[in-house]
């Protein structure tokens, strides 16, 4: 047997570092070798039957199962299994050997690599789906910009070029329909006419009929493809440009492989390629107030399905919020949300400046608190994290203000983290007054590895917070006068409201103060009252 070598913090850092599933494994396969003088043969990852499959990111020896059974176990090979939370996420089959401390092994496995390679799993998918998130916000954006676009052979090179970057193809074009509803290639990047319009499913459907006809996108493999010979796809995709008053065309793509990821980032992006095309066809007035307001209410519409439908029911706490753009689309964002440790999360944020560009990055902001808090639930720490993401992403130099809250609705103390936001008011019940947490900090998105600071409040029954933007305590009237302390005021007004009530008290407050004054800035905010 080995003799046990203590386990020291810095033998382990550079594991615990790691930022990506394969680093893990390579950074473990050195920890091992240094400490026991060999390595695994190969990793599992649990699979939902039960079982474990080979996860190809680790260099494996020759002629290991793809599954793992103990049944087809191969000779002198054993597995030991790795857990993080009472969950089992893979194993490592090792080389039996009698001079190795297996008990130490599977002991410092659990405790350094399981939570290691989970850090490290976790962050990866996160980012994969940031990145998907990314170019779908870059493609929607893109496209959206070539909405005002009205010569249509521009308008159609520019669709082409964009979608054909996103997916990677080798050949493309762009086919619309004529009066008679026949095919009619009016762009061609190395996709011959004749070769698609005979291109043929095993049935004898023209693949082109078969896409209007579902006006779904068709993604095919060579073999699914019978064509006369003269032309070879290595792979098609069909992607019909579905207007509002019917199929269009389609844009067509030649390229080895189309994989859901990539079909998933142009897909919503597609509708506006038709609406573009379709609007480059009629009158220049017509197509820019169509275009302004089909996009505005497209973008609104998806805007509004993002924010909490209604409140949780949380026994003890009353929630409310409520979020109205100032233009059709805003850069507000509000949330509820369950926490790893049984708190109540709450969140409000506010991207700088107002119309798609904040929109868009309110989408990715909202996508990057979601992720965050599926495992964490310290306010300091999700903001912290949101803010090295958001630096990654590099939005142009637009930065988002937030306030983050984790109330525990059993021992009604509240955690409140801030990132350059409006103070949280408390109003006590005790003794009728109401106390600012101003909390000085950078906006997310600005600079990474910021610090924030994070206080601590006891909360009593009657307590009430109120989570808001600027564009309450800022809402201005005719004269420019802001709302300003009387937001306090609506507050005290409201002491004995329930959080529904407040909340409309204080909206009702700052209509009543805008008066016939244009609304200068998105309103948002929740209240919560402890009962």
């Amino acid at each position: 047997m080995s003799t046990r070598i203590p386990v020291s913090g810095s033998e382990f850092a550079r594991l615990h570092a790691a930022l990506d599933p394969r680093t893990c494994y390579t950074t473990w396969r050195t920890v091992c070798e240094e400490r026991f003088g060999c390595a695994p043969l190969a990793a599992y990852i649990s699979v939902r039957d039960g079982g474990f499959t080979l996860d190809p990111q680790f260099s494996v020896a020759k002629d290991m199962p793809h599954r793992w059974s103990a049944n087809g176990a191969p000779a002198n090979v054993r597995m030991l299994e790795f857990q993080y939370r009472d969950r089992t996420l893979g194993g490592f089959a090792w080389a039996f050997d009698p001079d190795l401390d297996f008990q130490e092994i599977e002991e410092i496995t659990t405790e350094h690599f399981a939570p290691a390679f989970f850090r490290a799993s976790y962050l990866a998918q996160a980012l994969a789906e940031n990145s998907r998130s990314r170019d779908q916000l870059h493609y929607l954006s893109e496209m959206g910009n070539l909405l005002g676009v009205l010569d249509v052979a521009t308008l159609l090179v520019n669709i082409l070029e964009l979608t054909s970057g996103i997916l990677d193809a080798d050949l493309g074009s762009i086919v619309l329909l004529d009066a008679a509803n026949e095919p009619v290639t009016e762009l061609e990047w190395g996709l011959p006419h004749e070769a698609l319009v005979s291109a043929r499913l095993a049935d004898g459907v023209k693949v082109l009929d078969c896409a209007f006809e579902s006006r779904e996108p068709l993604s095919l493999r060579n073999e699914d493809v019978i064509t006369d010979g003269h032309f070879v796809f290595d792979g098609l995709l069909v992607l019909p440009l579905v207007g509002p008053n019917g199929v269009l065309g389609s844009m067509n793509f030649v390229g080895t492989e189309f994989g859901p990821d990539r079909l998933e980032v142009v897909r919503p992006g597609v509708s506006l390629a038709a609406i573009a095309v379709e609007n480059a066809m009629l009158v220049k007035i017509k197509l820019e107030r169509e275009r302004e307001q089909e996009q505005l209410a497209l973008g609104k519409s998806i805007q509004q399905g993002l924010l909490p439908k209604s409140p949780p029911e949380v026994e003890g706490v009353e929630l409310a919020g409520h979020s109205e753009s100032a233009t059709m689309i805003g850069g507000d964002y509000f949330d509820y949300f369950k926490l790893a440790d049984d708190g109540l999360g709450l969140l409000v944020a506010d991207v700088a400046g107002k119309g798609v560009a904040a929109g868009l990055i309110m989408t990715a902001a909202r996508a990057m608190f979601r992720a965050a808090c599926i495992d964490l639930e310290d306010p300091r720490a999700i903001l912290e994290q949101v803010n090295n993401l958001m630096c990654a992403e590099e939005f142009g130099g637009r930065f988002v203000t937030a306030v983050f809250v984790n109330v525990d609705p059993k021992t009604r103390v509240a955690r409140i983290a801030s990132a350059g936001h409006e103070p949280t008011r408390i109003f006590r019940a005790s003794d009728a007054t109401i106390e600012e947490i101003l909390q000085p900090a950078l906006p997310l998105g600005l600079r990474d590895a910021v610090e924030y600071d994070q206080r601590v409040v006891h909360l009593q029954p009657g307590d009430a917070m109120v989570l808001h933007t600027d564009g309450v305590n800022e809402a201005m009237d005719l004269q420019r006068v802001q709302f300003g302390d009387q937001l306090d005021a609506a507050i005290l007004a409201g002491k004995n409201d329930t959080a529904e009530e407040l909340m409309q008290r204080i909206l009702s407050c700052v209509d009543e103060h805008i008066g016939d004054a244009a609304r200068h800035d998105d309103t948002t905010l929740i209240t919560a009252r402890m009962r």
